[in-house]
């Protein structure tokens, strides 16, 4: 038996929202070493993270947000006896 479209949905936000919560943190890991290195160059790192952090954040909330839309109507269908447990 194949597993239901909205399991597959609610996997792959989850996936979504653990890569870019990772590639975040790879971001930060490596601009503090950068910034380490080299001191002079501190202002470029932390523009450079603000950019990312403004295309990474809508990424991360709005994956976080339907995963949890999807997980609360699965309880509800549950609940309702729609769905199997």
């Amino acid at each position: 038996m194949t597993e239901p479209l909205g399991d597959k949905i609610f996997t792959w936000l989850i996936y979504i929202f653990a890569a870019s919560w990772f590639l975040g943190w790879i971001f930060l890991l490596l601009i503090m070493l950068f910034e380490k290195l080299f001191p002079s160059s501190e202002q470029k790192g932390e523009s450079f993270l603000k950019t990312m952090a403004k295309y990474i954040s809508p990424i991360m909330k709005y994956s976080l947000i339907a995963a949890g839309v999807l997980f609360l109507i699965h309880l509800l269908a549950t609940w309702l006896g729609w769905a199997n447990k």
